[in-house]
């Protein structure tokens, strides 16, 4: 089967008998398979290798089997964002991306959330729109030096223009460049800042020369006085009040960004690429690059700089002074979901998460050392979060996924989910103890309606008639009849 090549280890965590996350849910007898022909198999959840991906994704897996009533199985983890467009298009080798073995099989994987795709969008499945939140970068530092700060001197570190140089001694809040031990940095010359198109940008925008040094060939590079760091206007004079700011990924992660910003508001800080970035910002009292959602730094419980808002024209310009673009955060399903399981496409569309909630989540994950799907099960136990799948609007109506027609009651809501009204059926208004809805009423004889999601049913023209109800079109009189009445 092509879902095993994908399947690299399938979550075994719900069990038979595993208590459930949600009141009155779908008992494990009354979930179902998708079909296709003939073959029956659970909808595949694909998960990405990130924290954010795996509590995200142990919500969806829970709302699917309990809310909606599906047998859901866990793929992954994938490590990337091209590698889970691959297995939602029922490739056999997603992790393979230079032969990842696409062709006409089977999609074994359906849905795919917290899924940074922007930088891929051609290639993307069906894209079902915004995960809630948005990815933002940005410069962070510790909140303990936050409250600190607040404290002695009531300063604003929260805003860029809380760091200026002039009238700030911040430094004193952190660890000093001469503390921190080299070999755990990459010296300059092995990174970005050896690339001459960031380093041109860097000076039309600053006017900075003295950061910079031009090669034989005319190219410019950073200049790092120790090899290690790159210092700013601000204490390049004076090293002692710098203070470090960490990145990683050899300065491909936010070292041009930082580097005009750092000069152009007058901000004293140097900049380094740390060997091991995950780890050295959780020893060294430093500003460092992150990104949220992700646990990286939680136990930091980081604080994130504000900058002049992002400014796309100026970017394109390579003007990096305003704040980074924020990244958008999707959900993709696979092409055939809307057939196999068009109710569960449809809540994925309009499912949305708090990005406090997907924080919290994975500081309950690495407080506790729980499994994603224990993490997740805790945040959907609050019921009333979750949307009623029986409040339906107008032009729709109650719908039994079970027994597999229109319903008019809300006393057994089970398998009840809206659907349009078909052809043939209005929508028509509902109150019960519950509070509004609507539900999908046969046409009444001498009416029609051959259109669907109606909110009413057409009289029989002059000459034309029906005797039946739930119909699509009335008929035309016989010879030597006729019908007089609208």
């Amino acid at each position: 089967m092509l879902a095993v090549a994908f399947v690299l280890f399938s979550f075994n965590l719900f069990q038979v008998g595993a208590p459930a996350c949600l009141p009155n849910p779908r008992s494990l007898s009354q979930r179902r398979n998708v079909t296709h022909d003939g073959e029956s198999y659970p909808i595949g959840l694909g998960v990405n290798d990130w924290d954010a991906a795996y509590v995200t994704s142990g919500v969806v897996h829970i709302l699917i089997e309990e809310l909606l009533g599906y047998n859901v199985i866990e793929t992954g983890p994938g490590p990337g964002t091209l590698n889970a467009f691959y297995a939602l298009m029922g490739c056999a080798r997603p992790l393979n991306l230079s032969d990842a073995g696409c062709g006409s099989g089977v999609t074994y994987n359906h849905i795919n959330v917290e899924q940074w795709s922007e930088d891929h969008a051609k290639e993307a499945p069906l894209d079902l729109g915004s995960m809630g939140y948005d990815g933002a970068i940005s410069a962070y530092f510790p909140r303990s030096v936050l409250a600190e700060s607040h404290f002695q001197d009531g300063n604003v570190l929260e805003h860029y223009r809380g760091w200026n140089a002039s009238w700030s001694r911040n430094e004193k809040y952190f660890d000093t460049l001469d503390s921190i031990n080299r070999s755990q940095m990459h010296p300059c010359n092995d990174t970005r800042f050896m690339s001459s198109q960031p380093n041109e940008d860097y000076l039309r925008v600053t006017g900075d020369s003295e950061g910079l040094r031009a090669l034989a060939n005319g190219d410019l590079i950073s200049h790092c006085p120790d090899g290690y760091f790159w210092l700013p206007p601000a204490c390049r004079a004076n090293p002692v009040r710098c203070i470090p700011y960490l990145t990683g990924a050899l300065g491909w992660w936010g070292v041009d960004d930082m580097m005009q910003k750092a000069t152009a508001f007058d901000m004293p800080i140097a900049i380094g690429v740390a060997r091991n970035w995950a780890e050295m910002p959780l020893h060294v009292k430093s500003t460092f690059y992150w990104w949220v959602p992700d646990a990286t730094f939680l136990d930091l419980d980081p604080v994130g700089i504000t900058f002049p808002p992002y400014d796309f024209n100026a970017y394109m310009r390579g003007d990096k002074r305003t704040a980074a673009a924020s990244s958008a955060i999707t959900k993709l399903v696979s092409q055939d979901l809307s057939t196999l399981a068009p109710n569960v496409e449809e809540f994925i569309r309009g499912l949305r998460f708090n990005m406090n909630d997907v924080m919290d989540m994975m500081r309950d994950k690495k407080a506790t050392g729980d499994s994603h799907t224990d993490v997740a099960c805790r945040l959907v136990g609050w019921s009333c979060r979750l949307p009623d799948k029986t409040k339906c609007f107008p032009g729709f109506g109650l719908y039994d996924t079970d027994r597999m027609q229109f319903a008019s009651s809300r006393n057994d809501s089970t398998f009840l989910e809206c659907r349009a009204c078909e052809s043939g059926r209005f929508s028509s208004r509902l109150d019960d103890e519950q509070g509004l809805t609507y539900e999908c009423r046969p046409c009444e004889p001498g009416t029609s309606q051959p259109s669907g999601a109606a909110l009413s049913c057409d009289p029989c023209q002059l000459g034309e008639y029906q005797n039946s109800s739930g119909s699509q079109s009335c008929l035309r009189c016989d010879i030597g009849f006729y019908q007089d009445r609208r």
